[in-house]
């Protein structure tokens, strides 16, 4: 099994991903908090895990999209391929 390389960039984007994701959580528990609906500690700890359920919703939808996309560029680049066959058979 070979070892993959992780490229700075690619590391950058999911370190910012992360904080957008932490961001979102910290904007909803908040939002959650103004409003005036964590009057105890039990409503509070069931705000936070809205909050944190609605955050990995999100993410999820997220991650969902990103596949989607990549499917349907590899299947445009298939059709692409077949359609108008290159020239360079090298690769």
């Amino acid at each position: 099994m070979q070892k993959q390389e992780v490229s700075t960039l690619e590391s950058l984007f999911w370190f910012v991903y992360g904080l957008l994701m932490l961001g979102l959580f910290c904007v909803l528990t908040y939002a959650f908090w103004q409003n005036g609906l964590m009057t105890s500690w039990l409503s509070g700890v069931g705000y936070i895990a809205l909050a944190l359920f609605i955050t990995v919703v999100i993410n999820t939808l997220l991650i969902m999209a990103y596949f989607a996309f990549a499917f349907i560029s590899r299947l445009f680049d298939v059709v692409f391929e077949f359609t108008f066959p290159s020239k360079n058979k090298a690769a």
